[in-house]
């Protein structure tokens, strides 16, 4: 995988471990990263906390001072993904993000 799309789902992870510890108040965090077809990684965080309201807006958490959603939805942006935040019925959020898996050429490939 290119350094790039590395760095950004390690800050991804990061950003959404973050807001789980400031905010969540949850005792457990379940991460995981998946290849769900040849062409697409998901990276999911979920937690045991409080959960989000439903009507959770971006621009007025920016004017707050909280930019992590809005981090979060930058870099996935410009990786060509999509994400999706959510309260859970059982408690808790999940934050899953799905982006596209970039393929690293061989340097035999280059070389063509």
């Amino acid at each position: 995988m290119p350094e790039d799309t590395e760095l950004s789902i390690y800050r991804i992870i990061q950003e959404g471990l973050n807001n789980v510890w400031h905010h969540a108040g949850a005792s457990k965090v379940f991460i995981s990263l998946l290849h769900t077809s040849p062409r697409t990684l998901r990276v999911s965080l979920q937690d045991n906390g409080t959960g989000m309201d439903d009507d959770l807006d971006y621009k007025v958490l920016a004017a707050n001072g909280h930019y992590g959603l809005s981090g979060i939805s930058e870099r996935v942006s410009l990786l060509g993904g999509r994400m999706h935040l959510q309260s859970l019925s059982e408690g808790g959020a999940q934050l899953m993000v799905e982006i596209p898996h970039p393929r690293v050429l061989t340097a035999k490939e280059m070389v063509k």
